[in-house]
């Protein structure tokens, strides 16, 4: 075709990745449209570093098209956002438009666009749900494509909360720009992924650009992978909260202005809307439905997919019901802090323990731990899409999947590193301090609660746990948010507030054993307050019921599919008077008789806490849970809970630490135990809190004990004896690791040597090249695990590297003389030998060195 002299009418900019299956038909089928316009047109393809044949057929294609085709391409894949960025800035169109490469929105509905921008509109945007909207689809695709609309509309609502009020659709990949506008907007920082039009519409809006929303036909005819929808929305999301950081700067006063009248808008909405006569009938239908869906579909091996939103709808009817039932009464207002003092101080207390909890996370404990290592691998399970369904059992102690998310979350942001395999432990070690305080301070008071919070900070134990990517400390934050809940729905009268501690409860169940802990513990509360509140306590079990009966529908489906995973349940296998537990009691205990056995299992248990160092193989720590100081302070709080065991706050704390104690330790093998004990950090330390209360309680009957600046500086030595205690004996430990971690040692030497060696690992039972531990860091590395000289290779057919711990002495001096040429290197650490490294290539066959490492 002839040169155009100026700009074109209309650019379009269509970025493609990976199309080979579909680019050349879209392009003639653009471009044959385009041609039959009555004004010039250019089509701008840029191609994101695609890896099949998309570049060769785009060339191919181009000479033959009857409009001017600009190519660009990328030499990897930057994502979409960066493909559009690159071609809008190419283009010189008065209109300039994007579309989606596979045509999924026809080439005539292009003209829409153009027709809303020739009205007036600066940016016109392509609008999905619109109602004179069309979408076409082939049935064999109806279940995804609802699961996917579901999606789309809850993130959409998200979306329009935060960052676009009123733009119902901003994800359509249909969207146009006057000229002046696209040259404002495509300037300037953007999200190089697909979510860059959120970006680009809030700087539309900042702009004060005009914005048309224009219905369309939209067509899908084919699938995308469940897998990709799910990391989408993750990057989403992570995308919302990185767009408010970079682009919301000035105006924020008027913003939050904006969201105030939008919350209370909302607010008298949402309250107008469950007053009227039709709300209860309907979320009741909505909740049957969702049920119904859901054991059907489950029961039935249907779709993962179907199965969560029809969980998600369930618990947010049954929340919406609780919360009807709260309309009719008076609210009060929720204090968070009654004074600056006390807002300054527990604040300042969560920023010390997520400092100790979230610091140097890469570094430390320089240990990892197996069950760690298959928490990530489930997680990641779930995030490469190897999952279709949540609810149904992993090959892990057939626990669900749903515990695994977090992780897969994690993942999607961090990486599979040390850091993202701890965040899932992290965040909940933190975040229990909240829950922690409120619960305190409702009970007993400000000065107790920041004394138990200051205390539960400085946990040597709390704070491993939150460190090493395990997930039994996520129990720890469902167990304390689900009793303050609790307590503080019955103190308040709030059926919604019990409604969701049920459903804390259930999602407890999915998790780590130690979760069944807390319907047992909430369960023998509200039967005693049934002697003296009958009716109050009856309607609170019953919303706290519904609550957790809702959430754990789809675990009671599985138990109906697999009954046969009761018969291996977890709880069974370390009863300590299971039989086939009667040879590892005896050895331990030296007895079988169960009065002697339950003594010794009393011993122990009360010895972790003041005298025994924990027993679990996850810590192993060689110092007891408390100070002697906050042991004797927790002994006094217990008499004085004892002593006035019928205030019912006294009766909950009581139940919480005597059940804890025999369902988590007494009948169960190996006290005291760190990783089970942890449900009962939280409740030793309301003790502590109590008793110091207690005896300055007495010592005000002096008048000297009275002063203020006495109490304070006695709440300051209290704290800082217990901080000396944890902090300076999980420092020895952390020392202890680094000498003693050889799993840790070799972990670092495969993360410095790379993927390019074949690996022998010869360090025995600390790190198999079949365990969860190297799976989960290894990438794809080939590595196999020897333990003689017997099982050297003869001959190497590619680079290799041997790795021994000193235990394995013998078999590095057959590999020095079997391959002279091989590089040794020596790994130590404070002087003490910890890895023993041997390198060679397949090239020479290690004829001849290669240098140090």
């Amino acid at each position: 075709m002839a040169a155009q002299n100026g700009p074109p009418a209309l650019s379009v900019v269509v970025p493609v990745f990976n199309g080979e299956s579909f680019i050349a038909a879209s392009l003639r089928d653009l471009a044959n449209y385009l041609a039959r316009r009555p004004r010039s047109a250019e089509v701008i393809v840029v191609d994101d570093g695609s890896t099949d044949a998309t570049p060769e057929l785009i060339c191919a294609v181009a000479s033959t098209l009857p409009v001017p085709v600009t190519i660009l391409r990328s030499p990897t894949n930057e994502g979409k956002g960066a493909a559009i960025l690159r071609g809008m800035q190419a283009a010189r169109g008065v209109h300039r438009i994007f579309l989606d490469a596979d045509l999924a929105y026809p080439p005539s509905e292009i003209e829409k666009i153009v027709k809303a921008l020739a009205d007036g509109a600066d940016v016109a945007i392509a609008c999905r749900v619109h109602v004179s909207s069309r979408v076409t689809l082939a049935p064999l695709f109806f279940t995804y494509y609802f699961a996917r609309y579901l999606g789309g509309r809850l993130f959409n609502w998200l979306v329009r909360g935060l960052l676009l009020p009123g733009i119902a659709d901003s994800q359509a990949g249909l969207k146009g720009f006057r000229a002046a506008a696209a040259d404002q907007l495509f300037s300037g920082w953007l999200p190089r992924g697909f979510n860059f039009d959120l970006a680009l519409l809030f700087r539309a809006r900042r702009l004060a650009l005009t914005m048309a929303q224009v219905p369309v036909n939209y067509r899908s005819e084919s699938e995308p992978s469940t897998v990709r929808v799910a990391r989408d929305l993750l990057r989403a999301v992570r995308d919302v909260a990185q767009i408010r950081a970079r682009l919301v700067t000035d105006r924020f006063e008027q913003w939050g202005t904006v969201l105030a009248v939008w919350r209370s808008n909302s607010k008298q909405h949402m309250r107008a809307a469950m007053q009227a006569s039709v709300a209860l009938p309907l979320l009741l239908v909505i909740c049957g439905l969702a049920l119904t869906t859901l054991v059907v579909g489950r029961l039935a091996n249907g779709s993962g997919w179907i199965a969560v939103a029809s969980w998600l709808a369930a618990l947010v009817a049954v929340l919406l019901l609780a919360w009807r039932g709260d309309l009719s009464q008076p609210g009060q207002p929720v204090r968070l802090f009654y004074s600056r003092a006390e807002g300054v101080g527990f604040c300042a207390l969560l920023l010390c323990g997520a400092a100790l909890r979230g610091l140097r996370l890469a570094e430390l404990p320089p240990m990892l731990h197996g069950d760690s290592a298959e928490c990530g691998l489930l997680g990641l399970a779930i995030l490469h899409g190897q999952v279709s369904d949540v609810f149904d059992f992993s090959p892990w102690y057939s626990v669900p999947y749903l515990s695994f998310v977090p992780y897969a979350v994690s993942f999607a942001f961090m990486g599979p590193t040390v850091v993202g395999l701890r965040l899932p432990s992290v965040l909940p070690g933190v975040a229990s301090m909240v829950p922690l305080y409120y619960l305190t301070r409702g009970w007993f008071g400000v000065r107790t609660a920041l004394l138990a919070s200051a205390l539960f900070a400085f946990s040597h134990g709390a704070i491993h746990f939150s460190r090493i990517g395990l997930w039994n400390i996520q129990v720890l934050f469902y167990e304390v948010t689900a009793f303050l809940l609790l307590i503080a729905g019955m103190r308040r009268g709030r059926r919604s507030w019990v409604t969701a501690a049920g459903i804390v409860t259930g999602l407890a169940l999915y998790s780590y054993t130690g979760g069944r802990l807390i319907p047992v513990v909430a369960v023998a509360f509200l039967l005693s307050q049934l002697v003296s509140q009958q009716a109050r306590a009856a309607r609170t079990a019953a919303y706290y019921a519904c609550g957790v009966v809702v959430t754990v529908v789809p675990l009671l489906t599985n138990y109906v599919k697999h009954p046969e995973v009761l018969e291996a349940d977890r709880t069974a296998s370390v009863w300590v008077f299971a039989d086939f537990n009667r040879l590892h009691v005896e050895a331990t205990l030296g007895t079988t008789s169960p009065p002697r056995v339950l003594w010794e299992q009393v011993k122990r248990t009360l010895g972790g806490f003041v005298t025994r160092a924990d027993q679990s193989a996850q810590y192993g720590t060689q110092q007891p849970a408390l100070s002697p100081l906050t042991a004797v302070l927790g002994l006094i709080g217990f008499v004085v809970m004892l002593l006035h065991w019928r205030r019912s706050r006294n009766l909950f704390v009581l139940l919480w630490l005597m059940l804890g104690l025999i369902l988590a330790s007494v009948l169960v093998i190996d006290p005291p135990s760190a990783t089970r004990l942890l449900v009962l950090f939280p409740v030793v330390y309301i003790l502590a809190a109590i008793g110091l209360d207690g005896l300055l309680t007495v010592a005000g009957r002096w008048g000297s004990w009275r002063q203020p600046e006495l109490i304070a500086a006695v709440y300051i030595l209290v704290i800082a004896q217990a901080a000396a205690f944890d902090l300076v004996g999980y420092r020895r430990f952390i020392g202890r690791m680094s000498v003693m971690s050889r799993e840790w040692d070799v972990l670092q030497a495969l993360q410095k040597l790379g993927s390019r060696y074949e690996y022998y690992l010869y360090t025995g039972p600390f790190l198999l090249a079949d365990s969860p531990i190297f799976q989960f860091f290894s990438a794809g590395t080939r590595a196999v695990s020897g333990f003689s000289e017997a099982d050297l290779p003869e001959r190497i057919s590619r680079d290799s590297a041997f790795i021994l711990t000193p235990d394995f002495r013998r078999v590095g001096l057959t590999i020095s003389e079997r391959f002279p040429g091989v590089d040794r290197q020596v790994v130590d650490e404070d002087g003490v030998r910890q890895l023993i490294i041997y390198r060679c290539t397949a090239r020479d066959g290690c004829s001849r060195g290669r240098g140090r490492l």
